[in-house]
């Protein structure tokens, strides 16, 4: 039977539980949910889940009350985690992890609950949430993304991307274009401007990468690793700079952003295979292409990410759990209108 501990976790001790688990997304380590916390209203909340004397699963969410009163929303986003690296993890186990949060939010503080589960879509993960009492969302938003095994060769890494990548690359290698690293906030704060600019442009959703949150994660992250920018130079001109966040065993493509120089010259296929490579190098398995969804990426974003020949995934979507009260169906209505801000 799953037993839950909820209590104040460090940074060091958190990290440490959760770089256990293969499902580790970044929006579970230490610093995300931190700096969330003090950009809004938020208070977080750190589950540990133990079976005897194991860690079987974590979960790190979100909360925040309505004015005047102590309920409101619980916002759990890919958790709990429940498949340590190296084991399949126990569906049964994950039910009652669920089955232990339902309990704890809505049974006893009467609040809304809100899960975006690490489990893929098919119907026996559906079964595992409805019988944990959980009911889908009308949001039909399911991440979808593709993920990179970096245990393969770098050859073999380069034989999956398409043939076209390839051109682009002999082009710059003709051109002296270069590619650096850095882990300066100055050269974050550099690549956030273009980012915005292309944001703007393209009309990206960056609730998830605002600029301020971006800056206040760098800042809270301590090991030089989990912010990696690369940087595309040609001569003196950058060309384009490249965030990718690390956390546990793998990496994902974060923030991307280029010049019209850069633009011409495919400077973002440069700037992911160039980090693909040295992530490898530093020892992570996994690079995630950070959002593939064939519904909701605009085309030419889709077409250029399932260039480099990942694994594509889909998790199952949103799932919800309440009690009926007043204030928490005015939460839920609430939440309905402002979806992307969670």
């Amino acid at each position: 039977m799953a037993k839950m501990e909820t209590k104040n976790v460090s940074q060091e001790e958190w990290n440490k539980i959760v770089s256990q688990f293969e499902d580790l997304s970044l929006t579970q380590v230490w610093e995300y949910a931190e700096a969330r916390a003090k950009l809004g209203p938020w208070n977080v909340v750190r589950h540990i889940f133990w079976h005897g004397d194991k860690i079987i699963g974590a979960a790190q969410g979100v909360v925040r009350t309505a004015p005047f009163f102590k309920k409101g929303l619980v916002w759990i986003n890919r958790a709990p985690l429940w498949r340590k690296i190296g084991e399949n993890g126990n569906l049964s186990l994950m039910k009652e992890m669920l089955l232990e949060l339902r309990r704890y939010w809505v049974d006893e503080r009467k609040m809304y609950l809100r899960i975006a589960p690490p489990l893929l879509e098919n119907k026996e993960n559906q079964i595992i949430l409805e019988n944990a009492k959980f009911i889908p969302c009308n949001s039909s938003f399911k991440w979808c993304s593709a993920i990179i095994d970096l245990a393969n060769s770098e050859e073999y890494l380069y034989r999956g991307l398409r043939r076209k990548w390839r051109q682009y690359f002999r082009r710059l290698e003709e051109q002296n274009v270069s590619c650096e690293l850095s882990f300066s906030s100055q050269d974050l704060s550099d690549l956030l401007l273009d980012y915005e600019a292309l944001a703007i442009e393209k009309g990206f959703d960056t609730s998830s990468t605002h600029p301020n949150f971006v800056k206040e994660l760098h800042k809270l992250i301590k090991d030089n690793k989990g912010m990696v920018i690369f940087i595309a130079r040609k001569n003196e001109l950058v060309l384009g700079r490249f965030l990718v966040a690390a956390y546990g065993n793998t990496c994902t493509a974060y923030i991307i952003g280029r010049n019209l120089p850069g633009k011409e010259l495919h400077i973002n296929h440069f700037l992911y295979w160039e980090a693909i490579k040295a992530m490898r190098r530093f020892g992570y398995r996994w690079f995630d292409v950070g959002g593939a969804d064939p519904n909701r990426t605009a085309p030419g974003v889709l077409h250029f990410k399932e260039g480099l020949g990942g694994i594509p995934y889909k998790f199952i979507g949103e799932f919800e759990a309440y009690c009926n009260e007043l204030i928490i169906w005015l939460v839920k209505i609430a939440i309905k209108y402002k979806r992307k801000y969670l």
